[in-house]
């Protein structure tokens, strides 16, 4: 299931020409990984059961 919780609003001197900074860029690709990151979290925190309780690890 996918859930719409965001809707960047790109506002300013920068963004009159239409277009999108790579710096902006590389700051959504961080932010990304920042929520799917906290997503997975969410879900393992609250979907475990006592015989699976382990470390969250990262790859």
């Amino acid at each position: 299931m996918k859930i719409e919780f965001l809707q960047p609003k790109f506002d300013g001197a920068r963004f009159t020409e239409h277009t999108l900074p790579l710096e902006v860029v590389r700051d959504l690709a961080a932010y990304e990984e920042l929520v799917t990151e906290l997503a997975k979290r969410l879900f393992l925190s609250e979907n475990r059961t006592e015989s699976s309780k382990r470390p969250i690890s990262r790859p």
